[in-house]
């Protein structure tokens, strides 16, 4: 393909519809009135134009052609895509941006979020993470109800504190705790059932109570 030959006496931009024919690499051919011409997008045209658009083109001076920005799209796929050359920076000085749209996917080799303040809000949610740092100085989390299924489970805390109306716990193997001193309360009752039981003591053994029955 060739572009139109530049119309001599013209020193003025001429400003055209036209109809993108094909597209080579960076270069849209466009069938216009002028004939056909070989034209680049406009820096300010952000929708990235397809083959069939119909389009406003100016033709500059020089004899460059420029797709301004897109009049027309035919066919059922309509969507549109914003397509940056280099980086992008989004400022608002007043008032909020807003984005309405049924579904939002956000696609990048690498995201960061800087805010003063985040409010999530979701009526269901999902995440798929490999692998996930997280750093927080104070976490305040409620649940109705938690499952967590994890192969291994690694907790370190200077205290722990809990709290609970009921516990209960459910051990196949082995369940062992190290503790420099390990003090029960119990208000009620203290039950310790075993096949075999041992308790081993290097200084003393003290059992105190109303009643002590043995065997």
């Amino acid at each position: 393909m060739k572009s139109a030959p530049w119309v001599s006496g013209q020193n003025k931009e001429s400003i055209i519809t036209a109809r993108i024919k094909a597209k080579d690499e960076s270069f849209y051919w466009l069938e216009s009135p002028l004939g056909l011409l070989k034209a680049r997008k406009a820096f300010a045209c952000l929708i990235e134009p397809r083959v069939t658009d119909q389009v406003l083109a100016v033709l500059a001076p020089s004899g460059q052609a420029y797709v301004l920005t897109i009049l027309e799209r035919e066919g059922e796929d309509r969507s549109s895509s914003l397509v940056f050359e280099d980086n992008v920076a989004l400022s608002l000085q007043k008032g909020e941006l807003k984005i309405t749209t049924p579904r939002l996917n956000l696609l990048s080799g690498f995201s960061s979020l800087f805010s003063n303040a985040l409010e999530v809000k979701a009526d269901r949610g999902r995440a798929v993470i490999l692998d996930l740092d997280f750093w927080s100085r104070s976490l305040k989390a409620r649940f109705e109800s938690v499952s967590l299924l994890t192969r291994n489970l690694f907790s370190t805390a200077e205290r722990v504190f809990q709290k609970m109306k009921n516990c209960y716990r459910e051990v196949e193997d082995l369940d062992q705790t190290r503790a420099g001193r390990l003090a029960c309360l119990i208000r009620d009752t203290l039950l310790l059932k075993g096949r075999r039981s041992t308790l081993l003591a290097e200084k003393k053994v003290k059992i105190d109570a109303e009643k002590i029955h043995l065997g």
